[in-house]
């Protein structure tokens, strides 16, 4: 029996008492307290005197199921078990049914043993509290689509500070297991998988966008994304694949894995365009599938190529003994260049790691040390990292690390094909050698501020003071806009810079870091010259953000951008030569990459007729094309009606639902030939006297009701289009409610309308899908499989849209 008391003894001691909540003041809190007091002198008392706990374990020898309880160390019961007698004073009370509650109370209250205190949180929760299966389910779900959407760890819920809010919130409760959420995403991707095929056996005609991603172990990813537009003219944007690709990257190779995707879903026959990068092995991949499907050259990265290809942003210097350089004249013009020099280089390369440490050797081992811990780090399932990386994104650089600016950020983790046409080995001219040095110097004074943290602290405080909140980040070669907004950033922070510069022997640094500080200051002629960079790029820069949509038609504001920004390269205002010749060199690469490629660009005329947007820059003889391109197509029935609904039926309609909407428009349209009952013409009596009603010789009646209609279509869309333009200005959202408005009139141009309009003007939606990727398979979630990413992937639009 001895050991059974000291069983219970450890048993009330290993009690925790978590009431963070409760008045520390209060009886209850103080009685805690105390409690924790007497066990411990109880525990000293029962080892420094063997004999009395001899003898009280005897005196409690007592029969009976509750013969343990840590009351009977002070109170003995009767043996028929209804009666119980403190042992300190006597008192008799009642315990019918083995009850300790009366004695306990009276031991408490009389002789203040608050050790025998009940921890009824503990009880409540561990026990009592259930929670029922039902609500079990629904907040498991609710905990399934949270990782989805949040692109969150699958342990995330079963960590320690999760855990204590899910005990707050619902006692009881414990969130799944990492086991259990990569079983339950597996099932909810076979689940939206059915739901994706079901709901596409609706759709009449679809676009897709497609590309490549490749992840830090180099393991590939091939994306497509679906776009179509339903009948109430509501645009829809859904990845229909997200899979990974361990073949050879052929064309051949992407074809038969694309059309195998594509007839599992049965929409191999229904797709119309594909938008996707201007790789040899995509042009090759997308002949393979089918004559049918048209190939959409993806103006951003056209545009991309536009302006780093006309800038020169990734020129290398050539060798001045280059066998083209014959003579010596060439070779010291060359010399004496405006190039950076080496030595000037080698500063711009310069270590910046542990600025105020004289050791180089030292240094050196710090870089090892940060090298071994971002490799432990990323093998961990760290939260520290996804801070860190999250404050970066955000707005705050305050990273101090030496490790390679390739290798940290999401935008560097993005592998794809739009650094493969980059130019980098011409010789440039003038302008371009000036672009050149001034961007090597923009590059290193990202670079300075991110790994020097005196110069961060310091830029940062003088941000705070100026009020500027644009950080001077590295630039990628992948995204030309991400060198827009270094030079944007650089020019903000002109006034930081200069301080900067001016104070440069204040800092305590070395003297090779100061003379690298010195490399790069920029003068007041650079100064001048990268805001004339900066004017150049600005119409590029938000003619990028135009045309980069995945939830509404893109290719009509695209055909709108570029021929505005060939327009303002056209343009010869009274600007400084610089500025005259930068224009003159992107008017350039716009034609080569956009209007010399014939098929391309009518790919971009033929769809962005149906666009409002495009209206305001196509000439007429270009509208007068694309109406014969669409009388061909209806004619010819191109794209036949899935309904069952006769054509002959349609154009009747078409041709009342124009007469009857032009008497409640504002839109005056002539009236239909069908109901002009004027007086008979000279050759209407010519045709009556031959016996003969006037028609197309070989021309049925349902093909001149077709043709009628098709006319009277066009003369309604027209006059509408210019009433919209009118009143509305080019946005993302003009195309759909124009056609919102109008289809009812329209009902043959407005089904065209859902055929065209639906073909991307980018591949921005699998890029995007490619950046959603990245930031799932982030270092910190180094676990995450291949697979697991791809259903993440593929589920985070289908759940998010759920809510």
């Amino acid at each position: 029996m001895k050991r059974k008391t000291q069983s219970n003894n450890t048993y009330h001691n290993q009690q925790p008492i978590e009431n963070f909540d409760e008045d520390t003041n209060s009886p209850t809190a103080a009685a805690m307290e105390i409690q924790n007091d007497n066990q411990s002198v109880t525990a000293a008392t029962t080892a420094s005197n063997p004999t009395l706990a001899s003898s009280s374990s005897t005196q409690c020898t007592i029969t009976g199921r509750k013969s343990t309880s840590a009351v009977w160390e002070f109170a003995t019961k009767s043996d028929d078990g209804k009666h119980a007698t403190c042992k300190l004073c006597n008192y008799t009370c009642t315990s019918s049914n083995h009850s300790t509650s009366t004695i306990r109370h009276h031991l408490i209250q009389k002789h203040k043993k608050y050790h025998l205190l009940l921890n009824t949180k503990a009880s409540s929760s561990s026990t009592n509290i259930r929670v029922s299966e039902h609500v079990k389910k629904e907040l498991h779900n609710l905990c399934y689509n949270a990782i989805i959407t949040d692109s969150r760890t699958f342990n995330d819920f079963r960590k320690e500070g999760m855990m204590t809010i899910f005990n707050r919130l619902m006692p009881g409760y414990t969130p799944p297991h990492r086991n259990q959420v990569s079983a339950q995403i597996k099932k909810l991707y076979h689940y939206h998988y059915k739901l994706l095929k079901q709901e596409l056996e609706e759709v009449e005609q679809l676009a897709l966008t497609f590309g490549f991603w490749s992840d830090r172990q180099a393991n590939s990813f091939l994306c497509a994304t679906g776009h179509w537009i339903d009948y109430e003219f509501h645009y829809i944007s859904k990845i229909i694949d997200f899979s990974c690709f361990d073949e050879r990257h052929t064309g051949i190779n992407i074809s038969n894995y694309l059309k195998a995707k594509l007839i599992s879903l049965n929409i191999h026959d229904k797709v119309i365009s594909i938008t996707c990068d201007g790789a040899e092995n995509m042009k090759v991949a997308c002949r393979h599938l089918g004559d049918n499907i048209k190939r959409v050259w993806c103006c951003a990265h056209r545009l991309h190529l536009v302006i780093t290809n006309a800038l020169g942003f990734w020129f290398k210097e050539k060798s001045v003994d280059n066998e083209n350089r014959s003579s010596s004249m060439t070779r010291s013009t060359t010399t004496t260049s405006t190039v950076i020099s080496t030595q000037d280089d080698d500063l711009l390369n310069m270590s910046w790691s542990d600025e105020n440490n004289e050791d180089s050797s030292s240094s050196d081992d710090n870089i090892a040390d940060v090298d071994m811990s971002d490799a432990a780090d990323g093998s961990a399932d760290s939260d520290n990292i996804n801070e860190a990386e999250g404050a970066e994104g955000a707005g705050g650089d305050h990273s101090t690390s030496d490790q390679d600016d390739d290798e940290s950020g999401d935008q560097h983790a993005i592998v794809d094909n739009w650094s493969n046409d980059i130019e980098t080995d011409l010789n440039p001219i003038e302008e371009l050698i000036l672009i050149m040095n001034l961007l090597k110097k923009c590059r290193t004074i990202a670079t300075i501020v991110k790994k020097s943290s005196v110069i961060a602290a310091f830029v940062r405080k003088e941000q705070l003071l100026l009020k500027t909140k644009k950080m001077i980040r590295i630039d990628c070669k992948t995204r030309w806009n991400s060198t827009f907004l270094l030079i944007e950033a650089t020019i903000e922070c002109k006034q930081v810079l200069m301080k900067l510069f001016s104070e440069k022997r204040s800092f305590n640094l070395r003297s090779e870091q100061v003379n690298r500080l010195i490399a790069v200051e920029l003068n007041n002629d650079e100064w001048d010259f990268l805001s004339s960079l900066r004017f150049v790029l600005n119409p590029f820069y938000h003619a990028t953000k135009l045309m980069s949509g995945k939830n509404y038609p893109s290719i009509g504001l695209a055909f709108h951008a570029i021929h505005k920004l060939k327009h303002f390269c056209s343009k010869d205002d009274t600007y400084e030569e610089k500025i005259k010749q930068m224009k003159k060199l992107l008017l350039a690469k716009l034609n080569y990459y956009f209007y010399d490629d014939l098929e391309q660009h009518e790919h971009l005329e033929n769809h962005s007729y149906f666009d409002p947007a495009a209206h305001l820059t196509l000439t007429e003889n270009e509208k007068q094309r694309n109406e014969r391109y669409i009388k061909d197509l209806i004619l010819n029935d191109v794209y036949p009606q899935q309904s069952s609904t006769s054509d002959g039926s349609k154009a009747s309609s078409s041709s009342n639902a124009i007469s009857t909407s032009s008497t409640k428009s504002s839109i005056q349209l002539p009236q239909s030939l069908s109901n002009n009952h004027t007086n008979p013409s000279t050759y209407d009596d010519f045709i009556a006297a031959c016996g003969d009603d006037g028609n197309i010789i070989g021309e049925s009646n349902k093909e001149r009701s077709k043709r009628l209609s098709v006319n009277e279509e066009l003369k309604y869309f027209k006059l509408a289009v210019q009433e919209f333009n009118l009143k509305n200005k080019p946005s993302t959202t003009t195309a759909m409610r124009f056609w919102n408005i109008h289809h009812t009139k329209l009902p043959l141009l407005s089904r065209l309308a859902r055929i065209h309009l639906i073909a991307c003007g980018t591949s921005v939606p699998s890029e995007s899908a490619f950046s959603i990727s990245a930031h799932t398979a982030r270092k910190e979630r180094s676990r995450l499989s291949s697979q697991n990413l791809c259903y993440s992937v593929f589920l985070k639009d289908k759940i998010s849209k759920q809510k």
